[in-house]
């Protein structure tokens, strides 16, 4: 299915709850607890009205997070918004694990902030780092990107995946490396990255890391984001062949075998797909 048709059943779904909600005197506003998790959602929000109705947002994929992770583990979420897959990542990898949540946007952060505040439990667990990480240092923040996606009418959203752009003031420019050598990380597992369009810019800043660390990576590939820029997947497919990195589709574990028409027969048009990239010198739990 791809997100033009997502976003029309979401707001189909939100009419019928906020309807709902109405009616017995609620607002759009919900604390709820879902898979474990509290959450504060905003349910004009397609991320938080997916936690809100399904329990999870992409549960395919946080399913797959059961598989593949497990306690103790170092993660590093970019792109992590308001905490859709964070909270999830600090509940499997527990105490004695560590989830760097990495997110630019003010709108991203503060509802990330407010979600881990409502669960004391994890919050040890998480750090959270406004950054915008890019291939390298000297590259500058954009003034906006892509964090809320709203299920009433707005003028400002994306034509096709409904994307609100949000201010990122206050981010810094840094490199998948440098928040690594800062955060003192001794291990990096595993790798989530939902970026919207700058998945090479992140994977080519972290040269040293990928290389010495190993990491599995979740990376969302949407074909249509980067249409002005095809010549980044063929780089990125370079890139990750060089490191010897297995590529699979997280949903169905397909082999991707590095091909761009094999990726993109299996994007749906205008849609999006995870793909998962795995070192083979390193054990993954199936």
């Amino acid at each position: 299915m791809n997100t033009q048709s997502k976003i029309f059943l979401a707001r189909c779904a939100y009419q019928a709850v906020h309807l709902a909600r109405s009616f017995l005197g609620l607002s759009d506003t919900a604390i709820a607890t879902r898979m474990g998790i509290k959450w504060e959602l905003d349910l004009r929000e397609g991320i938080d009205f997916s936690i809100f109705l399904l329990g999870g947002f992409e549960l395919r994929t946080l399913r797959l997070y059961r598989k593949v992770l497990h306690g103790g583990q170092t993660i590093i979420d970019v792109g992590a918004n308001i905490g859709a897959h964070t909270l999830p990542f600090a509940k499997i990898v527990g105490k004695s694990g560590k989830v760097i949540a990495v997110e630019p946007t003010q709108f991203g952060i503060r509802k990330l902030r407010r979600n881990i505040e409502l669960n004391s439990d994890l919050a040890s667990t998480i750090s959270v780092k406004q950054l915008f990480l890019s291939q390298s240092e000297d590259a500058a923040v954009p003034a906006m990107t892509f964090s809320g996606w709203p299920l009433t009418e707005r003028e400002d959203t994306h034509l096709v995946h409904g994307g609100r752009p949000e201010k990122t003031d206050g981010a810094i420019v840094t490199t998948l490396d440098e928040l690594v050598k800062v955060s003192c990380l001794k291990q990096v597992d595993f790798l989530k990255i939902d970026v919207d369009g700058c998945e090479a810019e992140v994977l080519f800043g972290g040269l040293e890391s990928l290389s010495a660390y190993r990491p599995t990576i979740l990376m969302e590939w949407s074909p249509y984001i980067v249409e002005s820029k095809k010549e980044k997947f063929s780089e990125i497919v370079r890139y990750l062949k060089d490191l010897k990195y297995e590529m699979t589709f997280a949903n169905s574990g397909q082999p991707a075998c590095f091909r761009e028409d094999v990726v993109l027969s299996n994007v749906p048009h205008r849609g999006s797909a995870n793909i998962l990239l795995r070192a083979p010198d390193k054990f993954i739990r199936r």
